[in-house]
């Protein structure tokens, strides 16, 4: 009987509380209502025991298979700290124990069934092989990163269809990646294997997790080529496969990947030249492929990914020259092209890096000075490393506009002229202009270089006496001024 139907019979009872009729009516209204808590009371202990009841014998199994699994741990007795809370203490009104698990640290329970692990950090030092994955089949949630576990990862692992989540990085795991792994629920979208010791190949059925958004691999020792497959995967915002043993050209199929905004392929062996496919990846803001055996040029078509911020190319065998179109990475913040065997002069198009804190193009063949537009622009450079590069003509004094400049290398090239005196206006900690062909004094003004660590300019053609100013500079812990023309000595405390 409604609330609105009890409403309906009150408004229609007009007898005084003193006559009998009103004392009836009363009694038999009670007597409605404790009926109808009755039968609540009894649908919802039905209800209970339909569902409650199957909830609380699930999530006894799963308590059961987590507190064996945790036994398993080789220290299980020393991590009282973070998993004390793990046991089966609980008692209930007849005196018998219970495990609640949803209340174990790191545990996470949706509608009374364990939905996710979180153990990151946890000084977990064991394996896989008892953990209860067929005992966990509504497990969305798993992380058991930053342990010491190790052993192969099962291949039962697969059996875990509803998770979206997986985080094993930083472990010892080793053995290959779970071929299984492929078979997740498509609506996992991240798996992180990193910093482990695995090895083989990185499966293909990995391609079939469509819904993937991050995949780390990276840190390991896995071998062979880079799946074709993994081009499948058209919701990656996030790839990790640097630091491997990888193998083999770069697939044309990760310019599939347009909602990439993080590729990491570098520290592997990886031949062949960069797909052109890649300038497809306009959502790019990571890039690094350094330390690989990449050839051929550098593509144009890099110039479309104009939301990169950082782009590693270094330790290839690049050759032919730097593209003009690399200028119109406006937001670059990060260059490095370091020993390639790139040649060509200094693209003028670099003075458009506005926001470029880091340039590294050293151990090439370039060739040509500086372009007026690389020392009028470069405002926010920390890092300049044109080490070795055979730059000719003179120090830009527009240099000495760097107010962010920390590091400039220019040694071993051919570079002549006087040292501008407005370098002094820089705050360095290390300067190297050693290995050209230098002339003049050493001006003054490096007295005012008061957070300098390290200053070569030996081998140049600089004459003059040492300026006294340089004592000025007591952070000093190396000098080197040999083979010049200097005179005189000096004295730093």
């Amino acid at each position: 009987m409604s609330h609105l139907h009890f409403q309906y019979i009150n408004e229609q009872i007009s007898f005084e509380p003193s006559s009998s009729k009103y004392k009836a009516t009363m009694k038999n209204l009670i007597t409605i209502k404790a009926l109808f808590v009755f039968h609540l009371l009894l649908l919802l202990t039905f209800l209970y025991n339909v569902e409650g009841g199957d909830n609380l014998a699930s999530l006894k199994n799963e308590a059961e298979a987590l507190l064996k699994w945790k036994a398993s741990l080789l220290n299980h007795h020393n991590n009282s700290q973070l998993l004390s809370s793990w046991n089966n203490n609980l008692q209930l009104p007849n005196g018998s124990n219970y495990a609640n698990p949803c209340s174990w640290y790191g545990v996470f329970c949706i509608n009374g069934k364990i939905n996710g692990l979180n153990l990151t950090n946890s000084n977990l030092n064991g394996t896989l092989y008892s953990f209860p994955f067929s005992s966990l089949p509504n497990l969305e949630f798993l992380d058991l990163s930053s342990n010491q576990l190790f052993g192969f990862i099962p291949s039962q692992i697969g059996l875990l269809i509803n998770l979206s989540h997986l985080n094993l990085n930083r472990n010892q795991f080793s053995g290959p990646v779970p071929n299984e792994l492929g078979n997740f629920n498509l609506l996992i979208s991240e798996l992180r294997l990193t910093s482990n010791y695995l090895s083989g190949s990185i499966p293909s059925s990995l391609g079939n997790l469509t819904k993937l958004t991050v995949l780390e691999l990276g840190d390991n020792r896995l071998s062979a080529s880079i799946p074709i497959d993994l081009g499948n995967l058209n919701q990656l915002e996030y790839l990790n496969l640097k630091n491997n043993r990888l193998n083999g050209p770069i697939p044309a199929s990760l310019g599939n990947l347009t909602k990439l905004y993080a590729l990491f392929l570098g520290d592997n062996n990886l031949s062949a030249s960069i797909p052109i496919d890649f300038g497809n990846l306009s959502q790019l803001k990571y890039l690094a492929l350094g330390y690989n055996n990449l050839s051929g040029s550098i593509p144009a078509v890099l110039g479309n990914l104009t939301e990169l911020s950082i782009l590693y190319l270094y330790g290839n065998q690049f050759s032919g020259s730097i593209p003009v179109e690399l200028g119109y990475l406006i937001q670059l913040e990060e260059l490095a092209l370091s020993n390639n065997n790139l040649t060509g002069l200094l693209p003028y198009s670099f003075g458009n890096f506005s926001k470029l804190s880091v340039l590294y193009l050293s151990n090439n063949q370039l060739s040509g000075s500086f372009p007026i537009e690389f020392g009028n622009h470069l405002k926010q450079l920390e890092y300049l490393e044109l080490y070795n590069i055979n730059l000719s003509g003179k120090l830009p004094p527009s240099f000495g506009n760097f107010s962010k400049l920390t590091y400039l290398f220019l040694g071993n090239n051919k570079l002549s002229g006087s040292i501008p005196t407005e370098f002094g206006n820089l705050k360095l900690a290390s300067l190297d202009l050693s290995r050209n062909n230098l002339v003049g004094s050493i001006p003054t003004e490096f007295g005012n270089l008061e957070k300098l660590v390290s200053l070569d300019l030996s081998r140049n053609n600089l004459t003059g006496s040492i300026p006294i100013s340089l004592a000025n500079l007591t952070q000093l812990k190396s000098l080197y001024l040999q083979d010049n023309k200097l005179s005189g000595s000096i004295t730093i405390s």
